[in-house]
């Protein structure tokens, strides 16, 4: 599990595809951290954090990748074909954060990307506590505005959908990591707990 990580003010940063990882990946070179390729490797006083985001976002929005890569955004309105984009995995980036990390998912800080929330801020307020000094961080490869469409569509066919889904099924766990990221940073005693059960 590559990692990048700070020596001197042990903290670590674990990128996840499709959630920000371009951006933060450029500010760890940047600052000069190391890297490992096993993060189970670095002591347990390193603080390492990553970004979650909502699992079905992030799964829409890699699908959205291979559909535009494949040039195949024509046949989102095919109705014979809006089932297999809404509950199919097409890339590697789907794959469940917590599949991907198992128990180890417990020792990352999570800070969750929202609407309305500045995780930017989240992380630089993260890293400043730990003692990296970072003055801005600048978001890198934003979503066009084709990609915003087609993460849009798969979203509104998923809802139109989902008692028929089983992509929220297949996140549970991830559900739980966000929900708990969310609640440390939004909510606290919140809205979120009877979805959470």
């Amino acid at each position: 599990m590559f990692c990048f990580y700070d020596k001197m003010n042990k903290v670590g940063y674990y990128p996840i595809h499709k959630n920000g990882s371009t951006t933060f990946i450029t500010v760890a070179r940047q600052l000069g951290w190391e890297t490992t390729e096993d993060m189970e490797l670095l002591p347990s006083e390193y603080k390492i954090f990553a970004h979650i985001r909502d699992p079905i976002e992030r799964h829409f929005t890699a699908t959205a990748d291979y559909i535009l890569t494949q040039k195949l955004d024509y046949t989102l309105n095919d109705k014979n074909l809006q089932k297999l984009w809404t509950s199919s995995l097409m890339d590697i980036h789907s794959y469940p954060i917590t599949w991907v990390l198992g128990d180890i998912a417990k020792r990352i800080h999570w800070i969750p990307f929202a609407q309305g929330f500045d995780s930017t801020q989240a992380t630089l307020d993260f890293l400043h506590k730990h003692s990296v000094v970072v003055s801005e961080i600048q978001t890198l490869n934003e979503s066009t505005s084709l990609k915003k469409n087609v993460i849009l569509k798969l979203m509104s066919l998923h809802a139109d959908n989902d008692k028929y889904s089983s992509l929220t099924y297949f996140y549970e766990h991830d559900f739980k990591l966000y929900y708990k990221a969310l609640d440390e940073y939004l909510y606290k005693k919140s809205k979120w707990t009877d979805q959470k059960k």
